[in-house]
């Protein structure tokens, strides 16, 4: 007898939606998330944000699920630019000889460029049911709840 994973995935906030290139689309959007089961090279599963629960069947043992937000770069990239821009307006204001720099550096600060932990390790008995809420963030990470 096998073991499931149930992944209920949350929609992303409106906020979190907002920082994506095609905001005015993606505000009204149920986002996703990709899921990449015990091996991250392996084609992912995308699931779509919705209130019914994914049922995965697995093996009895240890197993790793990694997921990712397919729009993190995205978001990362919009982050980047509002904070670049806002360093930039900074500089100007202030008179400053090197507004670029601060653009540059402010930039950064907003982006917020480090590596996420996005993964689940979870060990399954037999019969048994592994529940996990997983939601994608506004830097572009997944937030993951065992429940």
């Amino acid at each position: 007898m096998n073991g499931q994973v149930s992944i209920t995935v949350k929609n992303a906030s409106i906020f979190s939606r907002f920082y994506t290139f095609l905001w005015f689309i993606n505000i009204f959007r149920k986002m996703s998330v990709d899921a990449y089961i015990d091996s991250p090279n392996a084609k992912p599963q995308r699931l779509k944000a919705r209130k019914e629960p994914y049922l995965i069947d697995l093996t009895p043992g240890a197993h790793m699920i990694v997921f990712a937000d397919p729009t993190a770069g995205e978001k990362r990239l919009n982050r980047y630019l509002s904070g670049a821009f806002a360093g930039f307006s900074l500089g100007l204001v202030g008179g400053m000889q090197s507004a670029f720099d601060l653009g540059s550096s402010m930039g950064d600060a907003f982006a917020g460029n480090r590596a996420q932990d996005n993964t689940a390790q979870f060990f399954i008995q037999e019969g048994k049911v592994v529940k996990l809420q997983v939601q994608p963030k506004m830097n572009g990470s997944v937030n993951i709840q065992y429940l």
